[in-house]
């Protein structure tokens, strides 16, 4: 299971993505009183969010047989295409 660290997020309604990750809820809703005060802000919403979950995919790598052989020959590298 991945950990989850408790962190909230401003969004402000009609803009783009949130992009602060705050530690405290209190330094949260201190930045939302902030960016709403933001002259491009006037009459928007911004809302305090607050992450609740958490995924992460995974990449796994295997190896296995390849279509192609190496050869060495002296300092040469040669590879065949199969």
């Amino acid at each position: 299971m991945i950990p989850l660290e408790l962190f909230w997020v401003c969004l402000v309604s009609g803009r783009g993505s949130a992009n602060i990750c705050h530690t405290t809820y209190e330094g949260a809703c201190q930045e939302a009183e902030r960016l709403a005060k933001q002259s491009d802000n006037i009459g928007r919403s911004v809302y305090v969010l607050e992450g609740i979950a958490v995924c992460q995919a995974n990449l796994t790598i295997e190896w296995g047989e390849t279509e192609w052989t190496e050869k060495r020959k002296g300092d040469n590298l040669q590879v065949r295409i199969i």
